[in-house]
């Protein structure tokens, strides 16, 4: 929910598509032989994923309205009468959007072009030319999608060619290193809601803060917030430090609206609350 004045809800694409229980079929797009190579090679191949994985969610029947009214319909059947109030306010509101349909096949098309298994040559290419710039991006829908995935990736190829070449070795890299891969040994499916809850909404001319509300533990949510803002860190610094760019990406680190997040048990109870503002990254 939005902070400051009256609550407001805020749902997701995704928390729509989890909460109507449908899972999407993610395609098997094969970049062709052609794409592969040439000056432009990395970015043919970003296209090229980007227009497949568009077409093929576009025609995907679970994402119709019609379908996830009908979804909704199923579902409600179950809902305890005492959240119907809560079901009204964030599902139903939800699926009136007249954009949802277009919503849902951007956000998924980004997620699948984050996780696309480029070789590490074009990613290293569309680092540079696509996805720092990604991290930093002031749009409404898109800003609101996590990028922890794609800041770990950013993190994860930047430091296999600092261990192969010295004169690219930063100091400190190596205790970053170590923190980045607690994620692998953890759990950390539900990015969005850290993401969310460090960047806040960006609603055209600013961030909102956003009040979370999650059931998992204090302990593991309160790492997931210093590993995400330890990411932004450490993304800021591969672009050129006294550049224009990254004073204005840094400006846009700063104006963040790092919001609350609610830790319950399992009867729905606040147990305990974290202000991210007070959550420092890891150094």
């Amino acid at each position: 929910m939005f902070i400051g004045g009256r609550l407001e809800p805020y749902i997701t694409p995704f928390s729509i598509l989890e909460a109507l229980g449908i899972v999407v079929p993610y395609p098997d797009i094969q970049i062709p032989a052609h794409l592969r190579q040439g000056a432009r090679a990395a970015l043919d191949q970003f296209e090229f994923v980007d227009g497949e994985a568009k077409k093929n969610f576009s025609g995907l029947d679970v994402l119709r309205s019609e379908y996830l009214e009908q979804r909704f319909r199923e579902q409600s059947r179950y809902t305890h009468p005492s959240s119907k109030s809560i079901e009204r306010m964030h599902l139903e509101s939800g699926l009136r959007d007249p954009s949802l349909e277009r919503n849902l096949v951007t956000a998924l098309s980004f997620d699948y072009l984050v996780k696309y298994p480029y070789n590490r040559e074009s990613r290293k290419g569309l680092r540079g030319f696509v996805f720092v710039h990604w991290l930093f991006l002031q749009n409404s829908l898109l800003s609101s999608l996590s990028k922890y995935r794609l800041a770990k990736s950013i993190w994860d190829d930047t430091f296999a060619e600092m261990q192969g070449t010295q004169a690219l070795r930063a100091s400190g890299a190596e205790r970053i290193n170590d923190l980045m891969s607690f994620k692998a040994r953890r759990d950390f499916v539900d990015t969005e809601l850290i993401h969310l809850a460090v960047h806040g909404h960006y609603h055209g001319s600013g961030y909102r803060r956003l009040l979370c509300v999650t059931c998992d533990a204090h302990d593991t949510i309160l790492a997931r917030v210093r590993i995400y803002k330890t990411l932004y860190n450490a993304c800021l610094a591969f672009v050129e430090e006294g550049s224009d760019m990254h004073r204005r990406y840094a400006h846009i680190m700063k104006q963040f609206a790092n919001g609350l997040i609610l830790i319950c048990n399992d009867m729905c109870e606040v147990i305990s609350v974290i202000d991210v503002s007070y959550v420092p990254p890891f150094s």
